[in-house]
């Protein structure tokens, strides 16, 4: 049904003027985090991935609504703040809509280290980022991996591909004693990151969240007032901060707690447009965007997470990619100018009037001051220094 009422709106809206922030309400809501009504009865407004409400800003005292462009919106100035919150106190969202899966049984660790291109974490309550390829070598999925024992792992995903994952996992798990569950319905998630996190959730857990006891990269259960909570000290944003990974039925309880104890100390909503921008200041990547089935991990530039002393599904091909050479690789764009535009994705980047290749997401950097973006092209473009010039809707 879902499916059926967004088609017929496409089609009814396939020749009137469009713009990226346009949010269409047809078929909506029919994915929620338990937190979707409390967030927007405080005026988060939401957008919609693969039928998942996510946050993407919130309303101000003074920015009550955005108009649509393709230009900088009112809502630039909401985001503004949101960072800055980020960056200076401490800012929370909810990542309920991440695609999650348990990984149970005696071939665990066999089982994903022959779909890994990285390592597996080898000690119990460590975490490990790395990327799924296909046998042709393009890039099926990106994972967060935290290893709970040798025959129990969770896996976090993008909600974009979350049934693309569960089927890819699947269809490898002939001959392995493993069981795959899909929990991302079952369970919510909040990110609490800033410079203040680790002193907010001390106040409500008496687990040591020192560096030395819970460093960066590990993951355990703590428990939050009486509930026992999945930690995990990572942020896409950047900064200090744990993923809190939890039952939904916990989840608004949790976040009050949060909300209570922090803000004495700066703690502010926040939502995606505000995590892109942060992600893409730190030149943190993303599926769909930088991660596609088209490029493997080496156009990618990441080599770093690249295990080829093993094999894993499509290390054949990568092996060949980087004998032979690649001819197209990500490169980090830093604009100099205040066009008061951003790049969505698709423009057409430029090397002396000639075409090199195409931008894959951008961002304006409020914690940097300018716009920035990745972008795929010819590996000869990719030196420090480059001028390249791109297109945006306005200039």
């Amino acid at each position: 049904k879902y499916c059926i009422t967004r088609a017929i709106e496409s089609y009814e809206r396939m020749y009137a003027m469009a713009a990226p922030n346009e949010n269409r309400p047809h078929g909506r809501p029919i994915r929620v985090s338990a937190l979707h009504t409390v967030l927007a009865q405080k005026g988060a407004i939401h957008i919609v991935n693969t039928g998942f409400e996510k946050p993407a800003w919130f309303t101000t005292e003074t920015i009550r609504k955005e108009s649509h462009t393709w230009s900088h919106s009112e809502a630039h100035e909401a985001v503004a703040l949101e960072c800055d919150a980020v960056a200076n106190y401490c800012g929370v969202t909810d990542i309920s809509g991440t695609a999650k899966f348990k990984i149970t049984g005696k071939d665990s660790f066999t089982f994903l280290d022959q779909l890994s291109c990285n390592k597996l974490p080898t000690k119990d309550g460590r975490i490990g980022l790395t990327l799924f390829h296909a046998p042709n070598g393009g890039i099926m999925t990106e994972q967060t991996i935290s290893r709970i024992n040798q025959e129990h792992f969770l896996l976090m995903g993008a909600i974009g591909s979350q049934v693309k994952d569960y089927h890819w996992l699947e269809l490898h798990s002939d001959g392995y004693e493993v069981e795959i569950e899909d929990m991302t319905e079952s369970w919510g998630g909040l990110l609490l990151t800033g410079p203040n996190a680790r002193q907010i959730l001390e106040q409500c857990t008496r687990e040591d969240l020192s560096n030395n006891k819970f460093s960066w990269l590990s993951c355990r259960n703590i428990t939050i007032d009486s509930a026992s909570v999945f930690a995990m000290r990572v942020s896409y944003a950047g900064e200090l901060g744990w993923e809190l990974h939890m039952p939904s039925w916990q989840l608004i309880s949790i976040y009050e707690s949060l909300m209570e104890m922090g803000e004495k100390f700066g703690l502010q909503d926040f939502g995606g447009q505000a995590f892109n921008s942060m992600r893409l200041e730190k030149m943190y990547r993303a599926y769909g965007a930088e991660f596609t089935e088209e490029i493997s991990a080496l156009e990618a530039g990441m080599e770093r997470f690249l295990d080829l002393s093993r094999d894993f599904i499509g290390s054949d091909n990568i092996r060949k990619r980087k004998t032979n050479g690649v001819n197209t690789k990500l490169a980090y764009l830093v604009f100099d100018d205040q066009v008061p535009a951003e790049c969505f994705g698709n423009e057409a980047v430029f090397f002396a009037d000639k075409l090199s290749g195409i931008i894959t997401s951008g961002a304006y950097g409020y914690r940097v001051g300018h716009s920035i973006a990745f972008a795929y092209l010819k590996p000869e473009h990719c030196k420090e220094g480059t001028n390249l010039t791109v297109d945006t809707s306005i200039g």
